[in-house]
């Protein structure tokens, strides 16, 4: 008896929190509009994450999702035969002339003079984490 209780109490906040998203109100405005406690909501919302994670841990087909862990690659072909764009020939493309070259591990990133300094710092942090 108390599982079903809570299945269902379960299942009207799921349809609380569906309306609440898909409404055009921010959530905070929502609840305010609608009488919802905002601890009840963010409770509820916090543990049906859980338990939809766990069900996804513990029954993966139940999910629809493959229950196979093996990855494997698919090739895809296209119908028709797909051939990079080829440059005007009135367009002259200078070739890149590397003027920088970071070596970090198994890695060599080339740049040329052009690399803005948010890019650079992007590269640099990523390489920092790999």
């Amino acid at each position: 008896m108390q599982n079903e209780v809570m299945d269902m109490r379960a299942e009207q906040w799921r349809k609380i929190i569906l309306e609440a998203r898909s409404s055009e109100l921010t959530i905070k405005e929502w609840l305010i509009q609608n009488n919802v406690s905002r601890d009840a909501y963010f409770y509820w919302q916090r543990k049906l994450r859980m338990q939809d994670i766990a069900s996804l841990n513990t029954a993966p087909s139940a999910a629809g999702l493959p229950t196979t862990t093996n990855k494997t690659f698919v090739e895809i072909t296209s119908a028709e035969p797909v051939s990079p764009p080829q440059p005007s020939p009135s367009v002259i493309q200078p070739a890149m002339v590397p003027e920088l070259m970071i070596k970090y591990g198994d890695y060599q990133i080339y740049a040329g003079n052009n690399i803005s300094e948010r890019s650079l710092s992007t590269v640099i942090k990523v390489l920092s984490n790999a």
